[in-house]
């Protein structure tokens, strides 16, 4: 059996076997998708969007009597610990060596100390070690980007978050600020980078990087405000060379060389600044975002030929963002919008080997072109059946006064989807997980299985495809690092 017929049958071999889960009713049966939301209490038009409804209040993020874990048998201690130990490993079946991809244990640890009743204080920090890299070919990895995946002790919240009377809070430290409304797209969720180290591997709620910033809220009533300052601009975590996802497969070869990257100076002088007014009224919100922050995603700079090779060091430029986004529950639904316009986003040109080689100076080369883009996504969440969630989004990317040299093309379109399942009691969730892009540049396909064995240890296994057939797409060079993962993980 061919490669192709053989990927093709394990495919809709798990897709059936995922959608005879979904479509199979639990026993209590289907939720009344037609009742009358006039006859339906508050709670009831509500239920399923506990986690997925924003909230309006900014002190909520200070409340402390969610428990981690305490360390002694007091009821009230001011002082919580907590945290996980988990092993992933992955088995890419189709490379040719080098399948094992990762076999990863990490350590994390979460605390937390309630000074007064208007302030609190919390840590959290990890620390792992990838024995893949030294189990295989561990001398094709290079670069201190690969050396930060293979092993490393983490610094993740560290912030101080306190009441300032009756309407404003502060909190100051290594935070994630999580605006916008959509579950997967980047629009108006502007002050966290993101981990693209595994493209479809990574939850949203681990994606998001934090980051050193001041934010100050207030609330009127119905308002909200938000202002939040920077001070660190690491940009998104990207996997450099060696890596099955490297960054920038696309142009190695052995006349050009890429630094590692370039990052904007931690502190003051760099400060990024961001602004976002929400508005809450019955059943949704709307938020507006205005921000001047650095892009999360590098441009390469041409730094000139060294031995006859080309080098380029990844670089951050500023962007200026202005946005909208809102939700709204109907019933059992809720819908999303979000659009962003983006000023000055710096786009790579795909004809600057062509400059180099015609003999332009280095500082005459142009690598990248300023381009204003605008943003737009819509989507819909449906939690009427029961134990069944669905989430759709559509995405599109349109950039202004396109021209042929670069190397986006001048509309792009990523939709996602997502179906969840709970069986038996909820001790046993099922997910897949669907990202398409421009029709022809790819599909990245996630199933996986989570079964929470007891209430402290869970077991997570699945399978991830990736699929293009365009050369240029983004995903093309992974298109051979299908893989099965298995999570175990341990919280105590």
């Amino acid at each position: 059996m061919g490669k192709k017929k053989f990927q093709n049958n394990i495919r809709l071999f798990f897709m059936a076997w995922l959608f005879w889960f979904i479509l199979t009713p639990a026993p209590s049966g289907i939720a009344d998708a037609t009742a009358d939301p006039r006859n339906m209490g508050q709670e009831e038009m509500l239920d399923g969007f506990e986690e997925g409804f924003k909230e309006t209040d900014p002190f909520s993020d200070i409340d402390t009597s969610v428990p981690i874990q305490d360390l002694s048998q007091a009821e009230n201690s001011a002082f919580r610990i907590g945290g996980f130990v988990k092993l992933e490993s992955e088995y890419a079946f189709h490379k040719e060596d080098e399948k094992l991809s990762k076999l990863k244990p990490v350590l994390f640890i979460e605390t937390e100390y309630k000074i007064n009743e208007n302030y609190k204080a919390k840590a959290s920090g990890q620390a792992f070690y990838d024995a893949a890299y030294d189990i295989e070919a561990k001398d094709k990895y290079t670069g201190s980007n690969l050396d930060d995946e293979k092993n490393g002790i983490e610094l993740k919240d560290l912030y101080l978050d306190g009441k300032l009377g009756d309407f404003f809070s502060v909190r100051l430290g290594r935070q994630i600020i999580a605006w916008g409304d959509s579950d997967y797209a980047r629009i108006t969720d502007v002050i966290n980078p993101r981990d693209l180290t595994q493209p479809g591997l990574i939850d949203l709620e681990d994606a998001r990087l934090p980051v050193a910033a001041l934010r100050l809220s207030a609330l009127f009533e119905s308002w909200s405000v938000e202002v939040v300052t920077l001070h660190e601009h690491p940009g998104s975590r990207i996997s450099g060379k060696g890596s099955d996802f490297d960054y920038y497969t696309l142009l190695r070869n052995p006349g050009i060389s890429i630094n590692d990257k370039h990052t904007p100076d931690f502190g003051f002088e760099d400060t990024g600044v961001a602004l976002k007014v929400t508005h809450g009224f019955n059943g949704g919100d709307i938020s507006f975002v205005a921000a001047d922050t650095f892009d999360d995603q590098p441009y390469l700079r041409y730094n000139g030929i060294k031995n006859g090779i080309m080098v380029f060091t990844p670089e951050y430029d500023r962007v200026a963002t202005l946005g909208i986004s809102s939700s709204l529950v109907k019933g059992s639904s809720l819908f999303k919008v979000e659009t962003a316009f983006i000023k000055d986003k710096k786009i790579m040109r795909n004809d600057f080997l062509s400059q180099i080689s015609s003999g332009l100076a280095a500082s005459l080369v142009e690598t990248v072109s300023s381009q204003d883009r605008i943003l737009a996504l819509a989507g819909i969440e449906y939690t009427g059946f029961t134990d069944l969630r669905l989430s759709f989004e559509a995405q599109m990317i349109h950039t202004l006064n396109h021209q042929s040299y670069l190397s986006v093309k001048e509309n792009e379109y990523i939709s996602y989807f997502q179906a969840t399942k709970d069986l038996f009691n909820e001790t046993l969730e099922l997910d897949l997980f669907w990202v398409y892009m421009n029709p022809g540049d790819g599909n990245i396909i996630r199933l996986s299985g989570t079964w929470d064995i007891f209430d402290a240890l869970s077991v997570q296994a699945g399978i991830v495809f990736y699929e293009s057939v365009n050369a240029a797409s983004d995903i093309h060079p992974y298109k051979d690092r299908d893989r099965i993962f298995i999570r175990v993980k341990y919280s105590f």
